[in-house]
């Protein structure tokens, strides 16, 4: 993970193969994302977090304490940015777990991918 972010390379971490995780292992989960990704914080070049509780998660583990609402990718998947090192500005998506279409994630990527260009 840490050698791909270090190339520029795009990064997807997911909980488990399989589509749903039971309601009792989330927080443990959710807890292992933030901490396993606490060393990318100053090196990524935006964060898409998927699940509620997840991104709290990891915002938490990242020192984010306020994010600026720039508005919705799509309907209840919002866009925002905030400041992590004092001056880098970082670009952030959320989504709540079970919200959105198929495809949502895929159009995260897509809009990030523009606005690099």
């Amino acid at each position: 993970m840490r050698d791909a972010v270090g190339q520029g390379e795009d990064v997807i971490l997911l909980c488990g193969a399989e589509p749903r995780v039971e309601a009792a292992a989330r927080p443990g989960l959710a807890l292992a994302l933030a901490e396993m990704t606490a060393a990318l914080r100053g090196q990524v070049g935006a964060l898409v977090a998927s699940g509620g509780e997840t991104a709290r998660k990891v915002l938490d583990r990242w020192a984010v304490s306020r994010l600026l609402l720039h508005g919705e990718l799509e309907r209840g998947v919002p866009v925002s940015s905030t400041t992590v090192d004092q001056d880098r500005s970082l670009n952030v998506i959320t989504k709540a777990g079970d919200f959105g279409q198929p495809y949502t994630l895929v159009h995260c990527r897509e809009w990030l991918k523009q606005g690099r260009k």
